[in-house]
């Protein structure tokens, strides 16, 4: 069964992961991925990751925003894809999207 799910993978995807261990062995300062994208495929899921441009579009908030919000843990971390590149998965920004309160369009009574 991992077998085939391994033949749906495509040749980007395992060129990717392997290419984000082999930086994070030869790299003490990069951190690997938290998820692991074999399992992740072979679950089914759909795994997109979005950089930052990506995410002000998808969000309506600029890189100061974002970040601030991290940092007091109010948005999702971006998984870490080298010594300088980041990257949030999109199932995190759309949940983080759906979890945020709409805000209803109450009208308050005129009084004359």
């Amino acid at each position: 069964m991992a077998e085939a799910t391994h033949r749906k993978q495509s040749h980007a995807q395992r060129e990717i992961s392997k290419g984000i261990l082999k930086q994070a062995r030869d790299h003490e300062d990069v951190v690997p991925p938290q998820f692991d994208i074999e399992e992740e495929m072979q679950r089914g899921a759909r795994v997109r990751l979005l950089r930052r441009h990506e995410v002000e579009d998808l969000t309506g908030l600029r890189r100061s925003t974002l970040y601030d919000w991290m940092k007091r843990g109010e948005f999702p971390q971006p998984v870490k894809l080298g010594a300088r590149i980041v990257a949030w998965r999109e199932s995190d920004v759309i949940g983080w999207l759906e979890s945020r309160e709409t805000r209803r369009n109450e009208t308050t009574p005129l009084t004359t």
